[in-house]
């Protein structure tokens, strides 16, 4: 029910009360009573209006409270997340079948060959003479350039030749005797190890002092015999001076022969009697 407006209320009253009194105006008292009458009706519209205000807000109520109440609407429900499949076993390896062809070999060492003839230059690495030296005593040498085969280096200046003293004839210690000192070399020592066997021989010889020994010898013989004479006399006497004059020139032939002497780094040479092989780097 809807609800008119309270000043049109009042302007309908105030037109009735207006007609009612033939248009004129009305005295004061009637003023009063006409007010306090529309003060009056304004209270009844005022109560008409609550009270109207207050059933549509009892009827709101009611249709609230009897309508349903909607049911809670429940959220859908979460996928689970898919658990991952089980990864399948590896399968064996299967077995290579065994192949026919031969393993790739390893690539052979480089060798070189040192032909047979080559001539080893070679200066000695210490000082000999005939005057000390002994058969078996060791001897070194050291190469005065590099071997080159095929223009690589098969061995290097400065490597070692080893070997030893195979013959020594001292002229201070043998009458007659021609100064004599032959080495055999025997192996080259390379220097990462090892070695190579060779087998070249040096003699270097002196000059033969046969004539001034013989004098030196008969030189003595005399003086022996000088010294015989006056040990004793008689011809007796004379054989024996000369048979000690005798020893003592030849024990003074002994001192005075010459010798061989090499000083280190006198060179020497000797060739392969058969090719060498050397294993390079």
């Amino acid at each position: 029910m809807s609800i008119k407006p309270r000043n049109l209320l009042l302007a309908g009253c105030a037109a009735g009360l207006l007609a009612a009194c033939g248009g004129s105006s009305p005295p004061p008292a009637a003023n009063a009573a006409q007010e306090a009458e529309l003060q009056q009706r304004e209270a009844d519209l005022a109560a008409r209006e609550a009270a109207l205000a207050q059933q549509q807000a009892d009827a709101a109520a009611a249709e609230a409270a009897a309508a349903p109440v909607p049911e809670p609407v429940a959220p859908p429900p979460v996928a689970a997340a898919p658990k991952p499949a089980p990864k399948p076993a590896p399968k064996p390896a299967a077995s290579k079948p065994a192949s026919s062809e031969p393993a790739a070999a390893l690539p052979a060492p480089r060798l070189v060959t040192v032909p047979s003839g080559t001539r080893l230059e070679m200066s000695l690495a210490s000082d000999l003479t005939t005057k000390t030296a002994q058969v078996g005593d060791r001897v070194r040498a050291r190469l005065a350039q590099d071997v080159v085969v095929d223009g690589r280096v098969a061995l290097a200046q400065g490597t070692v030749v080893s070997g030893q003293i195979v013959t020594v004839v001292s002229g201070s210690k043998k009458i007659g005797g021609v100064p004599t000192l032959a080495m055999r070399f025997e192996q080259i020592e390379l220097a990462g190890g090892g070695s190579l066997p060779v087998n070249g021989e040096v003699t270097q010889t002196g000059r033969s002092d046969t004539a001034r020994d013989a004098a030196k010898i008969a030189g003595g013989a005399a003086a022996g015999a000088i010294i015989g004479n006056q040990i004793g006399h008689g011809d007796g006497n004379k054989v024996i001076g000369g048979i000690l004059g005798g020893a003592i020139g030849a024990v003074a032939a002994k001192k005075t022969g010459a010798e061989v002497e090499l000083a280190a780094g006198t060179p020497l040479a000797i060739s392969l009697t058969s090719p060498l092989e050397v294993t390079l780097p």
